[in-house]
């Protein structure tokens, strides 16, 4: 009897021991519930309702491009020449094929395994998007279900997702940008107009098929997808003018996939759709609205901003986004899509009707160009372009979303002209960088109209980047010219490999104002830690801080950029001296937890 009662009392204080060791572990287990997403359900029964993302593990990309290469060896070595070497003599017509296989094969590897985990926690109707090309589904599931799954292995976080409205961001610009230049007077007059290029438009609504459209190579997600068409806006056929129109557009022999969307969750499946159709462009002039549960600032790096991230650095896509419109009850805080790093963020200047020339130039008034915290810093947006009274012909509208499409209509132009570009975001954008030469704003240093500084700062952070307009105007011309000379590269840089030097020739004689830039990509895959969703406060993995340093041929420091929070960085400086320069790249200690960094470098 004693032995009995004994051997229960060991059972008891054994399940005991159990029972604490498990609530330990639960009480130390890190939530894996966003801040917003754990207050919205704190005082939720367990049967409530709520639409959220469900972020899962990434898939395994070294497979990815082992089967790319097994399958389409011809295709992937073009790619591979174009995205990992400085080559630039690649098939173009097999590269945009091997980028479609890639995407092909992503989509595969991702749906198949979104798909099977989206079945296994909901049905039907409740799942509101299954993405193809990120580690992402968005379902509706009790706060019950979201507790249950949370304990699952293979998910990294869930966050509250709110089903936001969209909304737009509300001459001759190719003139002042020169593009216009490159695209009737270069190539010895034939020009480049982004032929065969394919510019995807992700609007609030479908432009209207007006005369200067008329001849356009247009596909619309409607018209294939069997649907009844969006309402036409002037805004969007506006912007499409500017990218491919007859009479002014930058592009006009690039193909057009025109998508719009009514919500966030449409959003999502629409660039999507853009991404199966194989664009090398992205231009997106719209937004979302604030509402809901719970208000999504603006300015934060929220989970769109990672989504874009994410779709830009593994599937090749130059993406373009509008900085946003302030209107009199909103701050400069920039639209949450503009703050994903991977993208060209484009804020506006207003070029008085060009009546005095560049010295009479102002910023555009509403134009965007901070984060939520309360000091404006150099982050974003990556440079500006003419959003005061954007002519088509006798029309013009105001709003950064007429400056945006400049933008991509320029990358247009330099991905025909050199189709290695297609896959080199980095390259691009430090090319873009580079050649934004022209100042607009009155802050120091420089003068409105002139450029950013001729005297280069060798201990100040960022002071050749403007907090409100990046690295200045778009100008298609400077940025053509980086292109023609070969005066850029791109590289992936080991993380054992800083510092990275790279050196290049410079006469004293030839220009009276270098500029340098370097531009780097988040390596974004959804996953990570949350937490507060600034700039200030990056995910898994984190933006690493680069700086930039140039040295004279005697070893002399002529230039250093270290803007803290940015993606890119300029250094600018009249040279004095004829031989090699060196460009450096240091890696600050503990920024980043990124084996490797995607960088470029241009040189204007």
């Amino acid at each position: 009897m004693k032995k009995t009662v004994a051997l229960f009392l060991v059972l008891v204080v054994s399940l005991m021991c159990f029972s604490t060791s498990i609530l330990a572990d639960d009480q130390t287990r890190k939530s894996k519930l966003t801040p917003e997403l754990s207050e919205a359900m704190m005082n939720a029964d367990l049967d409530e309702l709520f639409q959220v993302y469900v972020i899962l593990e990434d898939v395994d990309h070294d497979k990815v491009m082992k089967r790319f290469q097994e399958e389409a060896p011809d295709e992937y070595y073009q790619y591979y020449l174009a995205s990992e070497t400085n080559e630039e003599n690649v098939d173009g017509e097999l590269l945009q094929r091997g980028i479609g296989i890639k995407r092909s094969i992503y989509a595969e590897e991702y749906y198949t395994r979104n798909k099977a985990f989206a079945d296994s926690i909901s049905k039907g109707e409740d799942q509101l998007f299954v993405s193809k090309y990120s580690p992402m589904l968005i379902a509706e599931l009790t706060k019950g279900e979201v507790l249950d799954i949370e304990r699952n292995d293979k998910i990294e976080y869930i966050d509250l997702f709110i089903n936001s409205p969209a909304i737009d961001y509300l001459a001759d610009a190719n003139l002042e940008t020169e593009a216009n230049w490159v695209r009737d007077i270069a190539n010895n007059g034939n020009g480049y107009k982004g032929r065969d290029i394919k510019i995807g438009q992700i609007e609030t609504r479908e432009p209207d098929i007006v005369e200067d459209l008329n001849y356009v190579d247009i596909t619309f997600y409607t018209q294939e997808n069997n649907m009844s068409p969006f309402t036409n806006s002037p805004h969007a056929t506006h912007v499409a003018q500017i990218m491919v129109g007859a009479s002014n557009g930058i592009a006009p022999l690039a193909k057009l996939f025109c998508a719009a969307y009514n919500n966030k969750a449409e959003y999502y499946e629409r660039v999507e759709w853009l991404i199966t159709k194989e664009v090398n462009v992205i231009n997106q002039s719209a937004g979302f609205a604030n509402n809901g549960v719970y208000i999504e600032e603006e300015g934060k790096y929220d989970i769109t901003a990672k989504w874009i991230d994410h779709i830009a650095v593994t599937h090749d896509v130059h993406y373009v986004i509008a900085a946003g419109n302030k209107t009199d009850n909103s701050t400069y805080h920039l639209a949450n899509v503009g703050m994903a790093y991977n993208a060209i963020t484009v804020g506006g200047y207003n070029d008085a009707n060009n009546a005095s020339g560049f010295s009479n130039f102002t910023l555009y008034g509403p134009s965007k160009y901070k984060e939520s915290s309360t000091t404006p810093r150099a982050e974003k947006p990556n440079l500006v372009a003419l959003a005061q009274n954007v002519y088509v012909g006798d029309t013009n509208y105001s709003g950064t979303s007429f400056a945006a499409p400049q933008v991509a209509a320029v990358i247009a132009q330099l991905c025909e002209y050199d189709n290695d570009l297609l896959t080199k975001q980095t390259a691009m954008g430090a090319m873009l960088a580079a050649s934004s030469k022209r100042k607009i704003t009155s802050t120091t240093p420089g003068s409105v109209g002139g450029v950013f500084s001729s005297t280069a700062s060798v201990s100040g952070s960022g002071k050749q980047i403007s907090n409100k307009e990046g690295a200045g105007m778009l100008n298609a011309k400077a940025a053509y010219t980086i292109a023609k000379k070969s005066n850029y590269s791109k590289h992936t840089i080991q993380s054992t490999s800083f510092p990275f030097s790279e050196t290049v020739y410079i006469n004293s004689q030839e220009n009276s104002i270098i500029r340098i830039a370097i531009f780097w990509l988040k390596r974004n895959s959804l996953s990570g830690t949350h937490g507060v969703e600034n700039h200030t406060y990056n995910y898994s993995p984190n933006l690493t801080n680069l700086n930039l340093y140039v040295y004279a041929p005697n070893g002399d420091l002529v230039g250093c950029s270290k803007t803290e929070y940015a993606n890119f960085e300029i250094v600018q400086f009249v040279p004095t001296q004829t031989g090699n320069y060196t460009i450096k790249i240091t890696r600050v200690a503990g920024s980043s937890g990124s084996s490797k960094e995607y960088v470029g470098i241009a040189l204007w």
